[in-house]
């Protein structure tokens, strides 16, 4: 196949997704015409718009998401095939459609090469699309290079630090905690900013559990002391399984 029919075939495979996923979010013509919804929703427009961008940074995280999104031994064109047969309720229509203005408008390329490996292990396997799918690539949309390092960081962390038969739950403070980090050369003002970003993004629960020790002879005279605990949901558990996925684990 020479160069001016390759370049055919993926034109027509990427106007076919674009159709493909139309058909299902049945999104009404004046809708699409508006420019600021026809960049972020309008993916036969996506290779163009890469392509055409003046920001080396945006066209980056696309080529970091398709080399998550496809084996190095299968051609992009046959795996947006496998997508495009993905694709058959309104839901995945617009996961998809989520996903590729999400990828645009990333803030980390690792992330962008997170996503892609996601959509391809779901693809692959033909999954039902999940809660915590729609979870993890939330937040990997506002995951900067830092977080993802530090995340994996805290993922194993708590799993090494569980608290008694508690399981994946542990507490993300005193000497021990700062003594890891420093181990593993990362910025303790980063790491605790990624724990609050985890929180907000559903990747981990924060709760507080009260100690009370009450005085038997006295019992005006009592103490109590709050500590804070941290449990990892399963989106997290997805999220760091891809992470190692992709090679970015912390060594």
């Amino acid at each position: 196949m020479d160069k001016g029919e390759l370049i055919q075939r993926s034109k027509d495979v990427w106007e076919k997704a674009n159709q493909h996923i139309s058909n299902y979010l049945d999104v009404k013509k004046d809708i699409l015409e508006n420019d600021y919804v026809q960049l972020l929703g309008d993916t036969v427009k996506v290779v163009g718009f890469v392509k055409n961008t003046t920001s080396l940074i945006m066209q980056k995280r696309f080529e970091s998401f398709l080399r998550g999104f496809k084996p190095e031994e299968i051609p992009t064109e046959d795996q947006i095939e496998k997508l495009i047969n993905y694709i058959d309720d309104e839901a995945k229509a617009e996961f998809i459609a989520d996903t590729f203005s999400k990828i645009m408008l990333a803030r980390s390329s690792k992330a962008c090469l997170i996503m892609g490996t996601m959509l391809q292990t779901m693809v692959n396997n033909q999954s039902n699309l999940s809660h915590k799918d729609l979870i993890c690539i939330h937040a990997l949309s506002n995951f900067f290079d830092d977080d993802i390092t530090n995340f994996n960081f805290i993922y194993g962390y708590i799993t090494k630090n569980n608290k008694g038969k508690k399981s994946r739950t542990a507490t993300l403070e005193g000497r021990r905690f700062i003594e890891a980090i420093a181990e593993k050369e990362l910025d303790k003002e980063s790491v605790m900013l990624t724990i609050e970003k985890a929180v907000t993004h559903q990747l981990l629960v924060k709760y507080n559990e009260v100690d009370l020790d009450i005085d038997e002879d006295e019992p005006s005279f009592n103490s109590a002391n709050v500590d804070e605990y941290f449990k990892i949901t399963s989106p997290a558990e997805s999220l760091n399984w891809h992470i190692i996925k992709c090679g970015l684990y912390i060594s």
